[in-house]
């Protein structure tokens, strides 16, 4: 009689993520992965490209003279930063404010002065200290555990891989009113150090409100993402989109915020 065959230790295709891991726990090390996905994190962290310069964010170097008496200052990891308004595409938008309104024109140009800061370079969460403290998250909301984990799934595949190739996957909160979502919304805004906002499907009167409207309007103007990428420093902001349920049944929203939710994944 032959000896039953033991169980793989994982299944198969997939890996665990390994010193892959930012956070050194057991449970991220542990944590399984495409066998794809992991050799394409190993090659991308071997590959020495060289790093793009960004205007604004080099760091000096610490005087060689310093004083006896003054400590050592601590450094902190470098914040990376992704290219969310690019050259061209603020060019094309500028062309485009030709012969629209004045009133349009001037707010449009101030905020594509906006966009322009630090050449268009907004900055990513740090993954390592939103890590830890989403693990103090879990006892905050014990009935939001699976965002959560998801969450960290994302924060430490980032840690993994390029600045360019970040992703945070939409998440859908749902639950009588009271049962925290806007407050998780709120506290992951804190963990992340990014700023938040709340848009409201029930009490918004289109969806322009959110995308933006048409130049050819009277009083078109871009829309709130926009506006907080290119007024802000964070190229993660979180967006919470409320009472999504009644945008399909609403003619006000016929296909563009649904359409926009699928382009984020």
């Amino acid at each position: 009689m032959s000896a039953p065959e033991h169980p793989s230790e994982h299944p198969p295709g997939f890996l665990p993520l390994g010193d892959l891991a930012a956070l050194r726990s057991a449970a991220t090390w542990r944590l399984l992965i495409p066998s794809d996905m992991r050799s394409a994190l190993a090659a991308a962290r071997q590959d020495k490209e060289p790093k793009e310069e960004i205007p604004g964010f080099t760091v000096e170097e610490p005087s060689s003279v310093a004083s006896a008496a003054q400590a050592p200052a601590t450094r902190r990891a470098r914040l990376k930063h992704i290219q969310v308004f690019g050259p061209a595409a603020l060019a094309l938008a500028s062309e485009n404010l030709q012969g629209v309104d004045r009133n349009q024109q001037r707010y449009a140009q101030l905020l594509l002065e906006q966009a322009r800061t630090n050449d268009g370079y907004r900055a990513l969460p740090r993954a390592r200290s939103a890590l830890k403290k989403l693990e103090t998250a879990l006892t905050l909301f014990g009935n939001l555990r699976e965002p959560i984990q998801k969450l960290r799934i994302d924060l430490t595949l980032m840690s993994a891989m390029r600045a360019k190739d970040f992703r945070v996957r939409p998440i859908l909160l749902t639950g009588q009113p009271g049962v925290g979502k806007t407050h998780f919304a709120l506290k992951l805004a804190e963990i992340l150090n990014v700023p938040m906002r709340k848009w409201s499907a029930g009490s918004a009167q289109a969806s322009f409100q959110l995308t933006g409207s048409d130049s050819a309007w009277h009083h078109a103007r871009p829309g709130m993402i926009v506006e907080m990428l290119a007024g802000g420093k964070s190229a993660t902001p979180v967006l919470m989109l409320d009472e999504v349920d009644k945008i399909g049944s609403d003619g006000r929203y016929p296909r563009t915020i649904p359409t926009l939710c699928l382009r984020l994944y």
